[in-house]
C-alpha cells in the first residue's frame, strides 16, 4: 500500500509538473501572440499616420497651386495693353509675349504694339535701368 501511495504521489507530481510546463507554454504563446498583435497594430497606426500626412501634404499642395494660379490670373488680368486693349494672359510668358510698363502713366503695352522706335527705347531703358515713357507721356 505504501508503495502504491508513493507511486501515486510521484505520478501526481509528474502530472503537476507537466501541467505547469503546459501552462507556461500557453502563457508564452499568448504573450507572443499579443506582441505580434501589438506590432501589427503599431504598423497599421504608422501607415494611417503616413497616409494622413501624405493626404494633408497633397491638399496643401493643391491649395497652393490654386492660390498661385489665382494670383497669376489676377496679375495677368491687371495688365491690359493701352494700345490694343487686350488683357494679359497667364501663359504670356510661356508664349514669349513681352509687356512693357510706362514709368510715367503706368500703362502697359505689348512689345508688338509699340513702334519700332518705342520698342528700342523700352528695351534700352530696361538694359540701363532708365525710365521709359510711352508716346502719350513723352511724344518723342
Amino acid at each position: 500500500m505504501l508503495v502504491l501511495a508513493l507511486f501515486q504521489e510521484k505520478e501526481r507530481q509528474k502530472q503537476e509538473k507537466r501541467d505547469s510546463i503546459e501552462m507556461r507554454r500557453k502563457e508564452a504563446e499568448e504573450r507572443k501572440q499579443k506582441l505580434e498583435q501589438e506590432r501589427v497594430q503599431k504598423r497599421q497606426r504608422k501607415t494611417e499616420r503616413l497616409e494622413k500626412k501624405r493626404q494633408r501634404e497633397e491638399e496643401a499642395a493643391e491649395r497652393k497651386r490654386a492660390r498661385v494660379k489665382a494670383m497669376a490670373e489676377e496679375a495677368a488680368a491687371a495688365h491690359f495693353c493701352a494700345n490694343c486693349g487686350e488683357r494679359g494672359l497667364v501663359d504670356d510668358e510661356e508664349r514669349s509675349v513681352e509687356w512693357y510698363e510706362c514709368d510715367g502713366c503706368e500703362c502697359w503695352y505689348h512689345g508688338e504694339c509699340l513702334t519700332q522706335y518705342g520698342l528700342i527705347m523700352a528695351v534700352t531703358s530696361l538694359c540701363y535701368g532708365d525710365e521709359w515713357t510711352c508716346k502719350r507721356c513723352n511724344p518723342w
